[in-house]
């Protein structure tokens, strides 16, 4: 029982990598779109 419980203490460290992940991929993905909409930008960039 005493395992169950550090696997569940260790939980939100999982998620939190998890989600991490997810957002870096997503930032990755979206980063050339990011780039070519500044460089069209009237205000500079």
């Amino acid at each position: 029982m005493k395992d169950f419980f550090v696997n569940v203490s260790r939980y939100p460290r999982y998620f939190i990598t998890f989600l991490l992940g997810i957002f870096y991929s997503l930032y990755q993905w979206l980063r050339p779109m990011i780039k070519t909409r500044d460089a069209r930008s009237p205000y500079g960039g």
